[in-house]
């Protein structure tokens, strides 16, 4: 049980972070309003769940296009 409140956590902040990514302080305000005690222990968080930094989910937002060869990380969220 413990593990599924994690994961729902962490998809839920990661999900939140997608609706406006590069919003200066958003990543940090997001961790703390989801319970993390830091932006650290966030990012850890998410690197043992996608095996990349947060900023990584993100980076092909931010160029407009996603290159053929960048991965994708599919997140489903149910409530």
């Amino acid at each position: 049980m413990r593990t599924y409140i994690e994961e729902r956590r962490l998809f839920n902040a990661v999900k939140q972070i997608s609706e406006h990514p590069f919003t200066r302080g958003q990543m940090s305000s997001v961790a703390e309003h989801w319970g993390y005690s830091s932006y650290v222990v966030f990012n850890r968080a998410v690197r043992r769940q996608f095996g990349v930094p947060p900023i990584s989910l993100f980076q092909s937002l931010g160029s407009g296009q996603r290159q053929a060869s960048e991965p994708t990380v599919s997140i489903q969220v149910s409530n």
